[in-house]
C-alpha cells in the first residue's frame, strides 16, 4: 500500500508501528506520526474515519488519485484546499469522472454528516437543506407544513398557496442530489414533538450533526399598546422556545460524540426593530443570546453555535409585498437588491462546515450592508454606470 497526501506521503511501513486496529485508525494515527496530519486534528480524523467506513459499508480503499486525492478519503474534510479524493471501489461514489486516464471522485465535504433543518419545507429553509445536500450532507427536512401549501388560510394571510419553487418536496429534492433525506412533520414549539422527531431521525438517517434552526413566524403586527399577551406568547413560543426545544433534543449528543453545527436564523430585527414588530423583535434577539449561550457550553464538547441575521429575502411572502414598499426597503441596501434565499444557505453551509471551527458564538449579518452601511438622502439612488 503506498498512499499520498497534500501534506506527505504513507508507506506500508508506516501502517506497520500500528497493528491490531482498523485501516481507518490505523491510517489515522500513521498520518499523524508521518506528518500528514497535525497531532491536535487526529480525533476528529478518526470520526472522518468512522463516517467514510459507515458510507461505503466496507469498500476496499485504493490510491488511484497519484497523488490528487486526501489520505485515503477518510481525511478529505480536514482540508479543503484538495477537492479531489481517493477513490473508493469505483462503483459506489456517485461523483466519479475520468480525469487524464485515471478515476478520481470529488468528495463533498460534508460527506457522513446528517442534518436536521427546522422550516425546511420552502423559502429560507429548503434553500438551506439543499445547499447542505450539495455539499454531501443527508437531511432530514423538518417542517409544520411539510406539503405545498393549496389555499389554506396560513398566519395573518387570508389564503397562502406554494409557488412552483414547492412542485418538488424538498425532501424528494434532497433524495435526487443523491443523499439521504427524512421529511418530519413536527410543530418546533412543542417540545414532545421536538423529542420524537430526534428520535425518528436517528431511526432512520443516524445521529445528528448540524442542526439548523430555521422555522419562525412573523405572526402579529401590532404595537406594544395593542398587542394581546396571546399574540406575543405564541410568537416566542415558536421562534426562541422552539429553537430551545431542539438544542436540547440534539446537541448535548453532538458534544459526547466530540464534533456538531448549530446554525439559527436571527433576524436583522432582533437589531434594528420593525415597527409593529415587537414580539418577532424580541424573540429574533433571544435567539442570539441562545446562540451564545449554546457555544458557550458545548464548545468544549467540539460543537460551535453561530446565528445568520437575514435582511429582506426574496421568499415568495416577501415577493408578493405591495412594489413600493419592497422598493423603499431595497433603496436602504447598498447592493441594491433583495437577498436570496440561496445567499443565506452559502452562509449555512460555512459555518456547518469544519471550516468554520473557530467560527462560534457569533451573529452574521447577511443583509447586503443594511445594518452597518445603509444608504439614504443622495446614496439612495444606485450609481450610473458609464
Amino acid at each position: 500500500m503506498f498512499l499520498h497526501t497534500s501534506r506527505g506521503r504513507l508507506t506500508d511501513k508506516d501502517l506497520g508501528r500500528f497493528p491490531g486496529q482498523t485501516l481507518f485508525d490505523r491510517i489515522a494515527r500513521a498520518a499523524c506520526h508521518a506528518g500528514c496530519l497535525p497531532r491536535k486534528e487526529l480525533y476528529e480524523a478518526w470520526e472522518v474515519a468512522r463516517r467514510v467506513r459507515r458510507l461505503f459499508r466496507g469498500g476496499r480503499i485504493v490510491d488511484l488519485g497519484g497523488g490528487h486525492g486526501l489520505l485515503a478519503g477518510a481525511l478529505l474534510l480536514l482540508d479543503d484546499s484538495s477537492p479531489n479524493a481517493i477513490v473508493v471501489d469505483p462503483a459506489l461514489p456517485p461523483s466519479c469522472e475520468k480525469l487524464h486516464g485515471t478515476l478520481v471522485a470529488a468528495w463533498p465535504r460534508l460527506a457522513g454528516r446528517v442534518a436536521f433543518v427546522t422550516g425546511a419545507a420552502r423559502g429560507i429553509g429548503r434553500a438551506i437543506a439543499l445547499a447542505l445536500a450539495d455539499a454531501g450532507a443527508d437531511v432530514a427536512v423538518a417542517d409544520l407544513h411539510p406539503a405545498p401549501f393549496r389555499g389554506e388560510p396560513w398566519y395573518r394571510l387570508r389564503e397562502r398557496r406554494s409557488g412552483p419553487d414547492e412542485d418538488t418536496p424538498t425532501v424528494r429534492a434532497v433524495a435526487a442530489l443523491g443523499r439521504r433525506s427524512l421529511e418530519i412533520a413536527v410543530d418546533v414549539a412543542d417540545p414532545d414533538a421536538v423529542l420524537a422527531a430526534a428520535a425518528l431521525c436517528h431511526d432512520e438517517l443516524g445521529p445528528v450533526d448540524i442542526l439548523v434552526n430555521n422555522a419562525g413566524i412573523v405572526n402579529n403586527i401590532a404595537s406594544l399598546a395593542t398587542m394581546t399577551p396571546e399574540s406575543w406568547a405564541h410568537e416566542v413560543q415558536v421562534n426562541l422556545n422552539g429553537m430551545f426545544h431542539t438544542v436540547r433534543a440534539f446537541v448535548p449528543a453532538m458534544a459526547e460524540r466530540g464534533w456538531g453545527r448549530v446554525v439559527n436564523i436571527s433576524s436583522v430585527a432582533a437589531v434594528q426593530p420593525g415597527l409593529g414588530q415587537p414580539a418577532y423583535t424580541a424573540s429574533k434577539a433571544g435567539v442570539i443570546g441562545l446562540t451564545r449561550a449554546v457555544a458557550q457550553e458545548f464548545g468544549p464538547g467540539g460543537v460551535t453555535a453561530n446565528a445568520i441575521l437575514p435582511g429582506l429575502i426574496a421568499t415568495p411572502l416577501v415577493r408578493s409585498m405591495p412594489e413600493h414598499l419592497r422598493a423603499a426597503a431595497i433603496a436602504q441596501v447598498p447592493v441594491h437588491r433583495l437577498g436570496e434565499p440561496a445567499d443565506i444557505a452559502a452562509l449555512a453551509v460555512f459555518l456547518a462546515s469544519p471550516a468554520a471551527s473557530f467560527v462560534t458564538g457569533v451573529e452574521i449579518p447577511c443583509d447586503g450592508g443594511l445594518l452597518h452601511a445603509p444608504l439614504g438622502g443622495l446614496a439612495t439612488a444606485p450609481p450610473a454606470r458609464g
